[in-house]
């Protein structure tokens, strides 16, 4: 896929004419992981998941954005599987110094809230 459909600029129409719409970004938007933040922080329906990148490689700004309080609810954890091995994403994802609440989120709980499967 041409990396110009990843651009988040492309979101922006969608975000502002359907407000009630939830989205989920995928493949980390690189290389615009700020522009993302910023969208993020602009849109609240608005998630990012991991998809095709170990979080081994997730940006610094990602990191420190996915540990903030308007951050720790708005990343998902995807494997990737079979291209990237469950284990060894779910290991890679596991290394992350984030905190608890912020891990718990990022490894199921934004997902599970996202999708409605449970409330809050």
């Amino acid at each position: 896929m041409r990396v110009k459909y990843q651009d988040p600029m492309l979101l922006d129409d969608v975000l502002i004419d359907f407000p009630e719409l939830t989205v989920v970004a995928a493949h980390m938007g690189h290389p615009w992981e700020s522009l993302l933040i910023r969208f993020m922080r602009k849109y609240e329906r608005l998630h990012l998941a991991n998809s095709a990148w170990l979080a081994d490689y997730l940006a610094p700004e990602v990191l420190r954005f996915m540990d903030s309080s308007t951050g720790r609810d708005r990343l998902i954890f995807a494997s990737d599987a079979p291209l990237l091995p469950l284990r060894r994403a779910l290991d890679a994802a596991r290394g992350l110094d984030l905190s608890p609440e912020a891990m718990r989120g990022f490894l199921g709980g934004n997902a599970a809230r996202v999708m409605g499967l449970i409330s809050g």
